[in-house]
């Protein structure tokens, strides 16, 4: 019965963080156009303001598909230090189609049920994209709580993140709260 424990621990505090995501706050500005066939795949997790799912993460992959239907499948991949793994699953559709920077995020709750979607979804603002190269890209939310920078590489140059942070900074962020993940070897 410990699965059941554990599950029950992270299905609770899984709910509770959405749940706050959910409610937003001031709005970002983002990015003038994503381009969602050359945005899709796998994005390496260079740094993020963590959450409770995300502490002590190592290495982390978020990853899209686009589906037939316009939705896109959305999952996550966080490994710890000790090579255990956290994965979350949701589903996210476009907003504004005139930019399709922003999104709705509805997360799975994964159980021997198979996939159930949490009542609430949450705001997802790409507000940072190399719109040329499709190499880095950052992801915030309204309260300015959450945020991730993402490259396709599992690095990124100095120069380039501290840019980066630079138009974070400039969009209301407390930018000394975001946390650099170590580079995956």
């Amino acid at each position: 019965m410990k699965w059941l424990k554990n599950f029950s621990r992270t299905t609770i505090a899984s709910g509770l963080i959405l749940a706050k995501t959910a409610l937003g706050g001031t709005e970002l500005k983002p990015v003038a156009y994503v381009d969602l066939k050359r945005y899709m795949g796998d994005w390496n997790v260079i740094a993020n303001i963590p959450n409770f799912i995300e502490k002590d993460c190592v290495q982390s992959i978020e990853s899209y598909a686009l589906r037939e239907d316009g939705k896109i499948d959305n999952w996550f991949v966080c490994r710890k230090p000790d090579g255990k793994e956290t994965r979350l699953t949701s589903l996210a559709w476009v907003v504004n189609s005139q930019n399709n920077a922003e999104w709705r995020v509805r997360f799975n709750l994964d159980t021997f049920l198979g996939h159930i979607p949490f009542p609430i979804s949450f705001s997802y603002v790409v507000i940072d994209l190399d719109s040329e190269n499709y190499q880095y890209t950052v992801v915030g939310h309204p309260n300015r709580n959450l945020l991730w920078i993402m490259a396709r590489e599992k690095s990124i140059h100095p120069k380039v993140y501290q840019e980066i942070l630079n138009r974070v900074e400039q969009q209301g962020y407390d930018v000394s709260k975001i946390v650099r993940l170590p580079e995956a070897h």
